[in-house]
């Protein structure tokens, strides 16, 4: 993808119908539970997009340059890796955190 025009979008972000989540990409691939849930499938370098809201389990990002702390152009000639967090419900009890899941992870070229 080219760098000033990335737009991310997945349509399985869980099964309530307004939840928030963030995208977010890396270097390197691992596997790896996640002590609230999901699977972290990226490493090396983790950048994360601004806070989004998902709409019926749908979820979409625009990388688009217009700010340098969530622009892609500094990874051009590279490969990312993207993966997408979100909460999957409410608290279910008192030391237990927010429950939360991953979808899996793509990785994409960004061309100049």
């Amino acid at each position: 993808s080219a760098a000033g025009d990335l737009t991310l979008t997945v349509s399985n972000a869980g099964s309530d119908p307004r939840l928030f989540g963030f995208f977010f990409h890396g270097a390197s691939q691992v596997d790896m539970p996640i002590i609230c849930g999901g699977r972290l499938c990226v490493a090396g370098e983790v950048r994360q997009s601004w806070v989004v809201l998902t709409t019926n389990g749908e979820a979409s990002y625009t990388y688009d340059n217009s700010d340098a702390r969530h622009s892609v152009a500094h990874f051009v000639a590279q490969t990312r890796n993207f993966q997408f967090w979100f909460r999957s419900g409410v608290p279910v009890g008192v030391g237990v955190g927010c429950p939360c899941d991953t979808t899996d992870a793509v990785s994409i070229a960004i061309l100049p």
